[in-house]
């Protein structure tokens, strides 16, 4: 199977991402940094996709997103996917792909959510991890569950002591 290479163009985006997150956000999604006093670019290994931030006081202004022969969309959904998803961005853009016609070619965010099936299988990964003890709580619900289930599929087994008929 061919590999996908992904474009974007036509882009309009609207993302806001708080410069005192942006060295935590960049290790995390895999990205260099390079700053100058008026601009901050995320680069991915491929220097054909960037995204170009304007700073503004304490905040970072998406100015310009460049996704061009992006292998596989990683760029475009590991990073732009993730950013517009974490800070409820708005995007529109037109995707070219590269065997054609891979995916529809309008690509359209709002507040971080996208129906597109590009996006779309990233956006639901996004929240955030579960604690310690949020999982520990969902572990105990899930085996009260299913010890529920198992006493009712006994209940409804004909050869089992009815609890009724013992008296």
């Amino acid at each position: 199977m061919a590999t996908l290479k992904l474009t974007l163009t036509d882009v309009s985006a609207h993302l806001e991402v708080p410069l005192a997150q942006l060295d935590a956000l960049a290790a995390r999604l895999g990205c260099a940094v390079k700053t100058s006093s008026r601009e901050v670019t995320l680069l991915a290994d491929d220097v054909n996709c960037a995204l170009t931030f304007d700073r503004v006081d304490a905040l970072l202004l998406l100015r310009e997103a460049r996704v061009i022969d992006d292998e596989n969309g990683l760029f475009a959904v590991n990073v732009l996917g993730r950013l517009l998803s974490i800070f409820e961005g708005d995007l529109e853009a037109a995707v070219v792909t590269t065997p054609a016609n891979l995916y529809p070619t309008l690509l359209s965010v709002q507040s971080g959510e996208s129906s597109h099936p590009l996006f779309a299988t990233i956006m639901p990964a996004l929240t955030p991890v579960l604690s310690d003890a949020e999982v520990e709580r969902v572990e105990r619900l899930l085996d009260e569950a299913s010890a529920a289930w198992a006493q009712w599929q006994r209940s409804k087994d004909p050869s089992s002591p009815s609890p009724r008929s013992s008296g």
